[in-house]
């Protein structure tokens, strides 16, 4: 943090960021030409640096410290909506080695029922199942707030019509043909689609 800034200057941002409970732990460094280290650190600011700082200095001084953040970060959660158990299982095995939980589904009906219930961050669907489609799963989850907002990547075998990308367009993230797509391309395009919602 720079003391000597347009409009609001440094002192009062230290002092809204040590009165707000949500910001008062995160530590605050003050780089400046304002030589009041003193004052800095009674006013919270974790060190202060008077410019001109060596950047070799600055980092060697940082590495000393040890961050640690008090907030328990929960994994991502994906649903996996598939009516074939080899899909399911080759999906849970790339979405855990990449990081994320997942919870799985085996047909449409369920798919709906467990978004609504357990709420997942994302959600990766297949469009051709017996009973309730893909199709009918976006319409479903579409209509309810609950669910309304979370993204839903469609991951599928069925080649689509353009009446299909009608249907689905700006109703999901993206969608992917089942065999033409890698791994690490699918999880890549997963975790981007999250960032966009801060989730990642």
């Amino acid at each position: 943090l720079d003391i000597l800034l347009p409009e609001v200057d440094g002192w009062e941002v230290l002092a809204r960021l040590k009165a707000d409970e949500s910001t008062r732990d995160i530590p605050v460094v003050v780089v400046s030409v304002v030589d009041t280290p003193a004052l800095g650190r009674a006013l919270g600011a974790f060190d202060y640096f008077v410019k001109p700082v060596d950047a070799k200095a600055l980092l060697s001084r940082l590495s000393q410290y040890t961050f640690t953040s008090k907030v328990k970060t929960e994994p991502v959660r994906v649903l996996v909506v598939d009516d074939e158990p080899a899909n399911l299982d080759l999906l849970e095995a790339l979405l855990t080695s990449a990081g994320f939980s997942v919870l799985r589904a085996g047909s449409g009906q369920e798919g709906i029922d467990m978004a609504m219930y357990q709420v997942p961050n994302l959600i990766l669907l297949d469009l051709m199942m017996p009973g309730l489609t893909g199709f009918d799963v976006v319409e479903s989850l579409r209509a309810e707030e609950v669910t309304r907002s979370i993204p839903i990547m469609v991951l599928t075998a069925k080649t689509l019509t353009e009446d299909d990308k009608r249907t689905l367009n700006g109703e999901v993230a993206a969608i992917f043909q089942r065999n033409s797509v890698a791994g690490t391309e699918l999880t890549g395009w997963l975790r981007r689609i999250l960032a966009k919602k801060e989730l990642v």
